[in-house]
């Protein structure tokens, strides 16, 4: 719509989903044996909710927070944990091969997806990870943003953050955890999938050959 809006173009969104396949459950290669596990897999950048996140620690103590992937802040993010004397609840795993958090990410018991609204990139995303997340049965809470909010809406698989602070974002993943998303992530895998979305790219190609 606001590519629309500026230069008149219909523009078509296909959205990077995963293929439904069989998820292996194995153990994640952490420490803090029977902890709940948050979990942030992805570019560790400005804006991404990872700080808000780590604020929140110190209230959740039967909880771990893993963060997967390599960024700009990831040696600030190592500082503020070792300011906060948090490394008993926060570990930082490094980048993973698309194999690799295939076994890893399944074992979250919440996946996060908390961008800030810092410009249209990251008011109007929608990323992948979240869908990651729903293909290995982990429900999700998200950024109280357009797309982020629509999804939730539409597939109940987890949780909008209302307000962003350390206990609003507590309360609502202790909330999360009490509750079951099983049988509503079981559906939306059904309709956010890849099989879906590449019949509009394969639609796309068959009218360019006409």
């Amino acid at each position: 719509n606001h590519y629309h809006h500026l230069y008149g173009i219909s523009a078509i969104v296909i959205r990077n989903i995963p293929k439904t396949e069989h998820i292996n459950k194995k153990k994640i290669k952490i420490s803090n044996e029977g902890k709940k596990v948050i979990l942030y897999q992805g570019s560790v950048n400005i804006g991404r909710g990872i700080e808000l996140m780590i604020d929140t620690m110190p209230l959740l103590n039967e909880y771990l927070f893993v963060v997967i992937g390599d960024g700009d802040i990831l040696q600030q993010l190592r500082e503020k944990v070792t300011n906060l004397s948090l490394h008993n609840m926060v570990k930082f795993l490094g980048k993973k091969t698309p194999e690799e958090l295939k076994e890893l990410t399944p074992n979250a018991t919440i996946g996060i997806s908390l961008e800030e609204d810092l410009g249209l990139n990251y008011r109007y995303a929608l990323p992948n990870k979240i869908f990651d997340y729903l293909h290995a049965n982990v429900p999700v809470i998200v950024a109280n943003l357009p797309e982020m909010r629509g999804l939730i809406k539409k597939h109940p698989i987890g949780e909008i953050l209302s307000e962003r602070t350390p206990k609003t974002l507590a309360k609502t993943i202790i909330n999360m955890t009490n509750n079951s998303y099983e049988k509503d992530l079981k559906t939306a895998k059904k309709e956010l999938n890849w099989s879906k979305e590449e019949e509009k790219l394969i639609s796309i190609f068959s009218k360019l050959d006409k």
